[in-house]
Protein backbone atom coordinates (compact mmCIF):
# COMPACT_ATOMS: atom_id res chain seq x y z
CA UNK A 1 0.00 0.00 0.00
CA UNK A 2 1.57 3.34 -1.08
CA UNK A 3 0.91 6.39 1.46
CA UNK A 4 0.80 9.92 -0.01
CA UNK A 5 4.11 10.42 1.53
CA UNK A 6 5.60 8.17 -0.29
CA UNK A 7 4.25 8.91 -3.80
CA UNK A 8 6.57 10.96 -6.51
CA UNK A 9 6.08 14.87 -6.69
CA UNK A 10 3.81 15.93 -9.25
CA UNK A 11 5.11 18.07 -11.58
CA UNK A 12 3.01 21.37 -12.96
CA UNK A 13 1.23 21.58 -16.11
CA UNK A 14 1.47 25.68 -15.59
CA UNK A 15 3.74 28.22 -14.36
CA UNK A 16 3.53 32.00 -14.92
CA UNK A 17 6.66 34.71 -15.80
CA UNK A 18 6.52 38.20 -14.48
CA UNK A 19 7.71 40.12 -17.73
CA UNK A 20 10.77 41.96 -17.33
CA UNK A 21 12.58 43.86 -19.41
CA UNK A 22 15.01 41.45 -20.50
CA UNK A 23 12.63 38.74 -21.44
CA UNK A 24 10.89 41.36 -24.06
CA UNK A 25 12.79 39.29 -26.55
CA UNK A 26 12.98 35.79 -25.30
CA UNK A 27 11.93 33.61 -22.88
CA UNK A 28 13.00 30.79 -21.13
CA UNK A 29 10.74 27.94 -19.61
CA UNK A 30 10.96 26.94 -16.76
CA UNK A 31 13.34 24.10 -16.23
CA UNK A 32 10.61 22.19 -13.87
CA UNK A 33 7.85 22.19 -16.82
CA UNK A 34 10.36 21.32 -19.35
CA UNK A 35 11.26 18.61 -17.11
CA UNK A 36 7.57 17.19 -17.61
CA UNK A 37 7.33 18.05 -21.06
CA UNK A 38 10.50 19.13 -22.77
CA UNK A 39 10.30 15.92 -25.13
CA UNK A 40 6.65 15.75 -25.78
CA UNK A 41 6.44 20.02 -26.34
CA UNK A 42 5.43 20.42 -29.55
CA UNK A 43 6.99 23.35 -31.64
CA UNK A 44 5.71 25.07 -32.59
CA UNK A 45 2.81 24.87 -30.72
CA UNK A 46 0.02 27.59 -30.04
CA UNK A 47 -0.78 30.06 -27.15
CA UNK A 48 -4.77 30.39 -26.79
CA UNK A 49 -5.88 33.65 -25.47
CA UNK A 50 -9.37 34.71 -23.75
CA UNK A 51 -10.05 36.55 -26.97
CA UNK A 52 -10.54 33.57 -28.71
CA UNK A 53 -7.03 34.09 -30.72
CA UNK A 54 -4.19 31.69 -30.89
CA UNK A 55 -0.80 32.80 -31.60
CA UNK A 56 2.11 30.42 -33.01
CA UNK A 57 5.38 30.30 -30.86
CA UNK A 58 8.30 28.32 -31.67
CA UNK A 59 10.75 27.35 -29.18
CA UNK A 60 14.51 26.56 -29.34
CA UNK A 61 16.32 24.32 -27.26
CA UNK A 62 19.87 26.35 -25.56
CA UNK A 63 22.20 24.30 -23.81
CA UNK A 64 19.04 22.14 -22.24
CA UNK A 65 16.69 24.82 -21.95
CA UNK A 66 13.64 25.90 -23.56
CA UNK A 67 13.64 29.47 -24.95
CA UNK A 68 10.48 30.96 -27.05
CA UNK A 69 11.76 32.38 -29.52
CA UNK A 70 9.77 33.41 -32.93
CA UNK A 71 6.88 34.38 -32.21
CA UNK A 72 7.15 35.80 -28.54
CA UNK A 73 8.67 39.06 -29.17
CA UNK A 74 5.66 40.08 -31.59
CA UNK A 75 3.18 38.86 -28.87
CA UNK A 76 4.77 40.80 -26.23
CA UNK A 77 4.57 44.04 -28.98
CA UNK A 78 1.23 43.40 -29.55
CA UNK A 79 -0.16 42.80 -26.32
CA UNK A 80 2.18 45.92 -24.65
CA UNK A 81 3.50 43.67 -22.52
CA UNK A 82 5.55 45.65 -19.98
CA UNK A 83 8.05 45.53 -16.99
CA UNK A 84 5.87 43.75 -13.94
CA UNK A 85 3.31 42.48 -16.49
CA UNK A 86 2.90 38.69 -15.63
CA UNK A 87 1.91 36.20 -18.41
CA UNK A 88 -0.14 32.47 -17.02
CA UNK A 89 0.55 29.68 -18.99
CA UNK A 90 -1.38 26.32 -18.95
CA UNK A 91 -0.33 23.57 -20.86
CA UNK A 92 -3.44 22.11 -22.04
CA UNK A 93 -2.02 19.21 -24.40
CA UNK A 94 -2.68 18.76 -28.26
CA UNK A 95 0.34 21.83 -29.14
CA UNK A 96 -1.55 24.16 -27.05
CA UNK A 97 -1.28 26.68 -23.88
CA UNK A 98 -4.02 28.38 -22.55
CA UNK A 99 -2.67 32.15 -21.84
CA UNK A 100 -3.72 34.77 -19.67
CA UNK A 101 -1.84 38.44 -19.15
CA UNK A 102 -2.09 40.59 -16.01
CA UNK A 103 -0.99 44.15 -15.75
CA UNK A 104 0.92 45.40 -12.96
CA UNK A 105 -1.94 46.32 -11.10
CA UNK A 106 -3.19 42.13 -11.02
CA UNK A 107 -6.11 42.95 -13.19
CA UNK A 108 -6.21 40.75 -15.89
CA UNK A 109 -5.61 43.03 -18.99
CA UNK A 110 -8.30 43.84 -21.85
CA UNK A 111 -7.31 42.14 -24.50
CA UNK A 112 -6.96 43.94 -28.14
CA UNK A 113 -8.96 42.82 -30.91
CA UNK A 114 -7.22 41.28 -33.24
CA UNK A 115 -6.76 42.32 -37.40
CA UNK A 116 -7.12 39.23 -39.52
CA UNK A 117 -4.18 40.52 -41.44
CA UNK A 118 -1.35 39.52 -38.14
CA UNK A 119 0.82 36.80 -39.87
CA UNK A 120 1.75 35.72 -35.82
CA UNK A 121 -2.19 35.07 -35.23
CA UNK A 122 -2.88 32.02 -36.45
CA UNK A 123 -7.15 31.57 -35.86
CA UNK A 124 -9.83 33.02 -34.22
CA UNK A 125 -10.89 29.50 -32.69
Amino acid sequence: MTSETQRAPMLPNSFFKVILRTNLQTVKIPNMFTAKYGDDLPNPFFMNLPNQTQWKMIWENENGEIWLKEGWNEFTEHHSLDHEDLVLFEYVGAYQMNVNIYKQSGVEMDYPPEEESSEQIIRRM
